[in-house]
């Protein structure tokens, strides 16, 4: 993956998905992912704002692993490039 992209790109992709949690953590006004999971499974949630929330939270989870993917490239980034990582 890491060799397949510019160092800036990956962090354009890290940047993004930072703002695609933190969209999240606005939109249902919560400050974490179990949160936003203790919010879907409560009672006085509707059975179709609960699948929303638990689709907000996979959509979390699936950005969070995403997250590390790409902290790793960037971290590993001379390793899988050849390349040195800029100072």
């Amino acid at each position: 993956m890491a060799a397949d992209y510019e160092l800036d790109e990956l962090s354009d992709f890290v940047v993004e998905l930072q703002e695609s949690i933190q969209g999240l953590r606005d939109t249902h006004d919560v400050d974490s992912l179990n949160e936003l999971r203790a919010a879907a499974a409560a009672e006085t949630v509707s059975p179709a704002e609960s699948r929303e929330l638990r689709r907000a939270a996979a959509d979390w989870e699936h950005y969070a692993y995403r997250l590390s993917l790409l902290e790793d490239a960037i971290a590993r980034y001379d390793e899988y490039t050849g390349s040195p990582v800029p100072a």
